[in-house]
């Protein structure tokens, strides 16, 4: 029950604060247009490297995925070849 109070009362709290105090909501240089800003740069540089670096990590997922895959193929077919013997 508390917590549906809490609820109820932090979005208007929240919308108060930030009507209140617009100058901790202004936008960065991107976002105004301001394009010959250095900031921009940099930001567009640390875009792209975290690009690159989630696209390395989800690659390597991939590879370890496809990996496994043959692996399990591999053990299927060798179970086929050879069933074990004496199950009971």
């Amino acid at each position: 029950m508390a917590r549906l109070s809490l609820n109820r009362t932090l979005g208007p709290v929240s919308g108060a604060v930030l009507l209140l105090l617009p100058a901790a909501v202004q936008a960065c240089s991107v976002c105004f247009g301001q394009a010959d800003d250095a900031t921009v740069g940099s930001i567009k540089i640390a875009m792209f490297m975290l690009l690159g670096f989630t696209g390395t990590v989800l690659s390597g997922v991939a590879a370890f995925m496809l990996r496994l895959r043959r692996l399990a193929r591999q053990l299927n077919e060798r179970q086929k070849q050879s069933p074990v013997e004496g199950g009971d």
